[in-house]
């Protein structure tokens, strides 16, 4: 492939509101995903056996994601996958407003939600790290791109706290998240025009013979996703909490990653950026570890719930580091350009391995955080 050179692109600013598919990832991730549906399946007659099962099919079929990014990178679709990931998510509140409790319409309703958490948190990225964009320029969006999640949970703690004090419904609450996302969805198609048309255009040898693109899910990964969310879902809704006390709760941990994530995007343009992204989180769970120990041993359940957020907003980090030292030992029997590849691959953040098809080129991929929080290792051609 001949490389393109980093160009500025006159329109592309640091923030754009396509970035906003993010937020809708934490409104409906971090917010009413978590908080409203095991107080609803229990509230229809479930048990936390229910409440465990419906969060985890979120989880499980998040790890798709690596199929959607493959497929929407083939297709040049990144604009289409992920404005129908958000239009998923939408759709999935809307039918938890009219499932009535019913288990079946309840679990189908996440896994559509799940399968369009997966489109955005794999395809967003990719109109930033697989643009013409100078690296430099591709921190600072990433930056904001990774802070509309905290700001989602901003707004979804003060959403949630707001219907409960007007003492709204469920299925009410679930048909307003709807429709907020279907809005952002409007806006992300609307001005994700310009984005999608940085995107670099590479050039493949269809003639060599092609084979299976290997995609890794580690074990880590799906065990994450299948336990990582439930977990915070349970200690939400068997510590008797009150809605503005858990509105509160998701407006600090928002308000607690806004200040990381400046600072971290300033940190990266001066050094390693993957290494920067994960000590940020690795520093942030250490101090949920912190903060859960001071409010286990004075009795406030509440901080141990918070805690909990910030230990888990940490876990991709973790994971990060694992896949990347993965990423040096696969490239020690690679070739020169996929060694390179490997290495330029670390100071994208966020990074991991690379694309195995045949090709004339080799081109890196990403470990995509979604809001889950659960890394989902995405691969594009």
């Amino acid at each position: 492939m001949v490389e393109q050179p980093a160009i500025v692109d006159g329109d592309a600013r640091p923030f754009e509101w396509w970035m906003t598919s993010n937020l809708a990832l934490g409104l409906a991730f971090n917010c009413f995903l978590p908080v409203l549906l095991p107080s609803y399946v229990l509230s229809a007659g479930g048990t936390a056996t229910d409440v465990w099962v419906t969060m985890s099919m979120a989880g499980l079929f998040a790890l798709l994601g690596p199929s959607i990014g493959r497929l929407a990178g083939r297709h040049r679709a990144h604009r289409l996958v992920q404005v129908l990931g958000l239009l998923g998510m939408a759709v999935g509140l809307v039918a938890l407003a009219l499932s009535h409790g019913d288990s079946l319409s309840i679990v189908l309703a996440i896994a559509v939600m799940g399968i369009g958490a997966a489109a955005v948190a794999v395809v967003a990225p990719m109109f930033i790290l697989a643009s013409i964009l100078p690296t430099d320029f591709q921190a600072r969006q990433l930056t904001w791109l990774q802070l509309n999640l905290d700001l989602g949970k901003i707004m979804g703690g003060l959403l949630l706290g707001a219907m409960a004090t007007e003492k709204l419904s469920f299925p009410a609450q679930f048909l307003f998240g709807g429709l907020g996302l279907g809005l952002l969805g409007v806006l992300v198609w609307t001005t994700s025009r310009g984005a999608a048309r940085r995107i670099r255009q590479p050039e493949m040898d269809h003639t060599a013979p092609s084979e299976l693109s290997r995609t890794v899910v580690p074990w880590r990964t799906l065990l994450l996703s299948l336990f990582g969310v439930p977990v915070v879902a349970q200690l939400l809704s068997t510590m008797t909490m009150l809605e503005a006390q858990t509105s509160t709760i998701l407006t600090v941990s928002g308000l607690a990653g806004i200040g990381l994530y400046f600072l971290a995007g300033r940190w990266m343009t001066r050094s390693n950026p993957g290494l920067v992204w994960a000590t940020a989180h690795v520093v942030r769970g250490a101090g949920g570890v912190i903060l859960g120990v001071l409010s286990l041993t004075r009795g406030m359940p509440y901080l141990v719930v918070l805690a909990a957020f910030l230990v888990l907003e940490s876990t991709p980090a973790i994971a990060w580091l694992l896949q990347t030292r993965a990423a040096a030992q696969v490239a020690l029997q690679a070739t020169a350009a996929v060694t390179g590849a490997v290495r330029a691959s670390r100071h994208i953040v966020p990074a991991g391995q690379l694309d195995q098809r045949a090709s004339r080129h080799a081109e890196s991929v990403s470990v995509l955080v979604s809001a889950s929080p659960s890394p989902v290792l995405s691969q594009h051609a």
